[in-house]
């Protein structure tokens, strides 16, 4: 969705709850909302047409000769006023040029940028970059997890809540959520950078952040993310962020009775049948499972319960 049509579905209220979040977490939003809320104020008031041709008709009889034209005077000002407005809160909204590209929860969405470089979103992520400054600035803001395949070129980053990844030309994936931060280099060479933490990965090797400790592997294997096969794998990771990435594959809430969700879980679940991606995220650590009749919500109990 680019950046006219968010306005306007913003505008129309038209914008869904996840939608509405993102919008109003772009940089110009404040602005833009005070200027909406000032246009506000220059409301025009009920007007009853019989009693104002009465009233401007007395006016007239008993305004001294050559004071005719004040009468207009306001109005006119107020029209310059909202046009002035309008002109303002288009330069400050568009000027940037940016587009937002959001995968909702259980869809995938693949973009291509001005370079022709290549995205892959992976469910509830989304994207946003400039194509008006794109070759003087290659820069992608990530919020939740994309595969990258970068054209050759300038300097490309990829800025997250996590970190910041840098590189020339490469594939790679990146993986921004819930307090956790996950780069997987799968060609040429990326940069990853966190604070004061700076590293370089080479194919096949892995940075991740989690509970503010970083670990380095160089084991990844295959050339794409499982995701984009419909499946996702994990190493040792805490199960709540493998309930996480269910209910965003799968569109459900998941209820837990009675499980440490601090257990650390290895394992893969596939994307494309919930029945047996819930046997494989459930029989390894002897959980038992309930679908609730409205298919929305998955009740996990453990031992005791």
């Amino acid at each position: 969705m680019n950046r006219e049509e968010q306005l306007e579905r913003w505008l129309n209220g038209t914008l869904s709850a996840e939608e509405k979040a993102a919008f109003e977490n772009l940089p110009e939003f404040q602005t833009l909302q005070k200027i909406t809320q000032a246009l506000e104020a220059y409301r025009a008031p009920e007007y009853a047409t019989q009693e104002e041709f009465v009233r401007l008709q007395q006016a007239k009889l008993s305004r001294p000769a050559g004071k005719s034209a004040t009468l207009w005077l306001k109005p006119i000002l107020r029209i310059a006023a909202i046009l002035v407005l309008v002109a303002g809160a288009y330069f400050i909204f568009f000027s940037n040029r940016s587009t937002t590209v959001t995968a909702l929860v259980a869809e995938r969405k693949e973009v291509n940028l001005p370079d022709q470089s290549e995205v892959m979103l992976n469910a509830a992520s989304a994207i946003t970059y400039s194509g008006s400054s794109w070759k003087e600035k290659r820069v992608v803001e990530l919020t939740g997890e994309a595969f990258f395949k970068v054209a050759r070129g300038s300097r490309f980053d990829v800025k997250t809540i996590g970190g910041v990844v840098t590189v020339l030309g490469t594939q790679f994936n990146v993986k921004s959520r819930d307090n956790y931060f996950e780069v997987i280099c799968y060609e040429g060479s990326v940069q990853v950078t966190a604070g004061n933490y700076r590293t370089q990965l080479s194919p096949g090797s892995m940075a991740r952040l989690i509970n503010n400790q970083w670990t380095i592997e160089h084991n990844a294997p295959d050339t794409i993310p499982g995701w984009m096969k419909n499946q996702t794998t994990f190493e040792s990771l805490p199960y709540q962020h493998v309930l996480a990435e269910f209910e965003r594959q799968y569109n459900v809430t998941i209820v837990t009775r009675h499980i440490d969700e601090q257990q650390l879980f290895t394992g893969t679940f596939v994307l494309n049948d919930m029945e047996l991606a819930l046997k494989a995220i459930t029989i390894p650590v002897g959980v038992t499972y309930t679908i609730r009749a409205d298919k929305k919500t998955v009740v996990l109990s453990g031992e005791g319960n």
